[in-house]
């Protein structure tokens, strides 16, 4: 099945795929122009920027869990739906950013819409299938998620290169309008009457019934989704590490930053799917934790190696790099999602994957300092430690998380 397969596809499916291609379109435009337009046309500091995006961020935080709850005590398709929409409209108003305070407040307001949509579409894909089909769910819509922001990429190019103010403020509309359309299409989706009581994990023993934020007990939960949450570093090492890596540590032209993303985007829209098939069922998603240390470990060690050859070497190292780190983050997405979904209780998916997004949040908060922190403050030393702590995290965490699940009742253990 190819990696859009799901805009054809019968079934609620479908209408997700096409959501998530809308979305992802005019958000990939809007994630690669709203930072120049702010710093550029607005005249924000870079500094303040940063800042106001890390507030934005921990205020998309705490509409996690509101969300999935939310989410569960209601129809996740409609609330996703709405808050997409609500999304949009606060994403359009970066158009009319004047200064400091509009733009906090306009990215803080975006954040909580925005994640509450997603936490909202994340548990309609929980509720609408089970099992491998939802692995395979999840991966069809990665792949379907790249291609959309590929093409918004295409889109961010042009009103780069014109780079007039109204120029991006027509993107930021179009970026508005595939909010709507895409909250339009998840509002549609219609669920099986009985579909919300087909999932697999009985909740922990010794839980109290019916407490109002069950997840905030279930330590066992907390503790897999923390070991997760380290894995997703290879969003940050695309989006941060490589091109800092490239221009201070090796003899690699600058062009091959846009190279690597290249990659990373080609090899997850044509493997997201077989690279899943293995990891569908908790157990053997617990085995996948270890190949995804395996491959950042991998990564890490290429990347210091990067720096000790001449620019063609390099070049070839950072290429081998970009795939390990492409395969990390297909085998860590393929893992988490039966991790994510099959460890929730019945009707509490949405509260679950509230908080479990938490988790991966705060690293892709921290992680960007603690990050170049160390391979940057610590010279070359950084990339070989940073490889070896994944190494030693290939082999503890499948048995630790084993060992934390072995009281659960869980599909195809």
């Amino acid at each position: 099945m190819g990696s859009l397969a799901g805009l054809t596809a019968a079934g609620p499916l479908r209408t997700i795929a096409w959501s998530t291609l809308v979305n992802n379109a005019g958000n990939g435009a809007f994630a690669a122009t709203a930072v120049v337009y702010l710093n550029q046309i607005c005249h924000i500091s870079g500094y303040t920027i940063g800042l106001g995006f890390t507030v934005a961020a921990v205020a998309g935080l705490l509409a996690s869990v509101p969300a999935g709850l939310l989410a569960d005590r209601g129809d996740p398709a409609r609330l996703a739906g709405a808050l997409a929409g609500g999304a949009g409209l606060a994403s359009g108003l970066y158009a009319v950013v004047t200064g400091t305070w509009s733009f906090l407040v306009v990215a803080v307001v975006y954040a909580l819409l925005e994640r509450g949509s997603v936490i909202a579409r994340q548990t309609l894909i929980g509720v609408a299938f089970t099992g491998s089909e939802r692995t395979a769910a999840r991966a069809l819509l990665r792949s379907v998620s790249n291609v959309g922001a590929a093409l918004g990429t295409g889109g961010a190019a042009l009103v780069l290169a014109l780079g007039g103010a109204t120029d991006y403020r027509i993107l930021f509309a179009v970026n508005a309008g595939t909010y709507a359309l895409a909250g339009i299409l998840l509002s549609r989706v219609r669920l099986e009457p009985d579909r919300a009581d087909d999932q697999v994990v009985a909740p922990p023993p010794g839980r109290a019934p019916g407490a109002t934020v069950a997840v905030l007990r279930d330590r066992t939960f907390a503790a897999v989704s923390a070991v997760n949450a380290l894995l997703t570093v290879h969003a940050i090492v695309l989006e941060v590490v490589l091109p800092l890596w490239v221009v201070n540590r090796t003899d690699a032209p600058r062009t091959v930053v846009a190279l690597l993303v290249v990659v990373n985007t080609v090899l997850v829209i044509l493997f997201q799917l077989p690279v899943s098939r293995p990891f569908g069922t908790v157990p053997r998603a617990i085995a996948g934790l270890r190949v995804a240390a395996l491959l950042l470990s991998a990564m890490f060690l290429l990347l210091f190696l990067s720096s000790r050859f001449d620019r063609a070497a390099a070049v070839g190292i950072l290429l081998v790099a970009a795939a390990a780190q492409t395969g990390a983050e297909m085998v860590q997405g393929a893992a988490s999602w039966p991790l994510g979904y099959d460890l929730a209780p019945p009707r509490r998916i949405g509260e679950y994957q509230g908080f479990f997004g938490i988790a991966e949040q705060v690293v892709q908060i921290a992680g960007p300092a603690g990050l170049t922190w160390i391979l940057f403050a610590w010279d070359g030393s950084g990339a070989l430690t940073l490889a070896a702590g994944f190494a030693l995290l290939a082999v503890a965490a499948p048995p630790f998380v084993r060992r934390l699940v072995a009281g659960r009742t869980i599909a195809g253990s």
